[in-house]
């Protein structure tokens, strides 16, 4: 951005060293001394003139370009950024709400609150809870899963 300020100020003071050597010409167009104003004279200061602006508009008109490039080329980036984000945050979410194991000792009865992904040992066996506040395990819709049954390593 500084390094654009500086062409800028360049081209204006590049612009402001034209406009003065172009009010001189004036100046000596429209002096008497001269031969004064002529039709041929205005016409020739009137084209410089329009070539100055025209030079200029072409230098604004490219810059206005290239910014707008730029700002296109950062708007992708952003969008990028925001889709990883998302990403992210639904990733996060997603193992937030997977289970996990916490084991809590032997199943203490009705009267201690499990929730969903707590492990407990009832019978010889490890089991975990699908849901919270779960039944008796090894009951029919206890809310409970066998994850290793008694006897089963050797």
């Amino acid at each position: 951005m500084a390094e654009e300020l500086e062409l800028l100020e360049n081209r204006v003071a590049d612009i402001e060293r034209r406009l003065g050597k172009t009010i001189a010409a004036w100046n000596s167009f429209i002096d008497p001394a001269n031969g004064g104003v002529t039709r041929a004279r205005v016409a020739e200061l009137e084209q410089r003139i329009t070539d100055m602006v025209t030079t200029w508009n072409e230098s604004v008109e490219a810059r206005a370009a290239a910014s707008k490039e730029r700002a296109d080329a950062m708007l992708k980036l952003v969008d990028k950024i925001v889709t990883r984000f998302a990403a992210l945050e639904a990733r996060a979410d997603a193992a937030e709400k997977r289970c996990t194991l916490s084991y809590r000792g032997v199943w203490g009865g009705t009267v201690v609150e499990y929730a969903r992904g707590d492990a407990v040992t009832s019978s010889g066996s490890l089991w975990v809870a699908t849901q919270d506040a779960p039944g008796r395990p090894g009951a029919p819709d206890s809310g409970w899963q066998l994850a290793i049954k008694s006897g089963a390593a050797s």
